[in-house]
């Protein structure tokens, strides 16, 4: 025959049973709360992975390269700007009436036989400051070059000038160049640019001149 379970056993059997399902459940819950941090955190460190993609867009730096558009101003010619143009017509203000008044270069008087790229004759007249000392040229020295088609003054085609300005380009002793029609203006050249500053041509041919002065004048 069987003994009865005393009540207080029963009970706490059931309490027992009670505390068991209740840590389970804690459990269950702490890894559904581990589990959703986890996802959160996993949904957080790959959405940052994810925007550290862009910095791909960093690659757009590349669009720097456009700086190689001041290529163009390393390409541009280095002489016919605003500023060259303003003192060329400047210039010719200074040496208007050359013509009449201004001296020939001492055994240049009268016309001379030229070359290209001047006339086939010309005439070589000094400013005052350069008949000071022809051979020397200083600041402020003009020498103007008439150039004539034929032997004879009404064929005047084109005037060449060169002006010592100290500290316009060391690199070419200083010389300023303009070419101009018999009218006063500015010469061009086939793209446009005129023909006053640094003219590279001009430098490039007078190099040649004796004494690193660039002039053949007094060679």
């Amino acid at each position: 025959m069987r003994t009865p379970t005393p009540l207080r056993n029963i009970l706490s059997l059931a309490l027992l049973a009670s505390v068991s399902t209740a840590c389970t459940s804690d459990d269950m819950g702490t890894s559904d709360t581990t589990a959703s941090t986890t996802a959160t955190t996993s949904t957080t460190e790959t959405g940052s992975t994810g925007s550290t993609g862009s910095t791909g867009s960093t690659g757009s730096t590349g669009s720097t390269g456009s700086t190689g558009s001041t290529g163009s101003t390393g390409g541009s010619m280095p002489f016919g700007g605003e500023e060259d143009v303003a003192m060329g017509n400047a210039l010719w203000t200074e040496i208007d009436g050359h013509i009449a008044n201004w001296d020939a270069y001492p055994g240049k008087e009268g016309l001379v036989p030229g070359m290209s790229p001047h006339g086939a004759w010309q005439q070589l007249r000094i400013n005052g400051v350069a008949a000071n000392d022809p051979a020397n040229p200083v600041e402020g020295y003009i020498v103007v070059k008439d150039n004539y088609l034929e032997m004879d003054e009404a064929t005047l085609d084109s005037i060449t000038v060169m002006k010592k300005i100290d500290g316009y380009n060391p690199d070419a002793a200083d010389w300023f160049w303009a070419k101009y029609n018999p009218d006063g203006t500015l010469q061009e050249t086939p793209d446009g640019v005129a023909l006053a500053g640094a003219v590279g041509k001009c430098i490039g041919c007078h190099a040649g001149g004796g004494g690193g002065d660039y002039l053949y004048i007094n060679d």
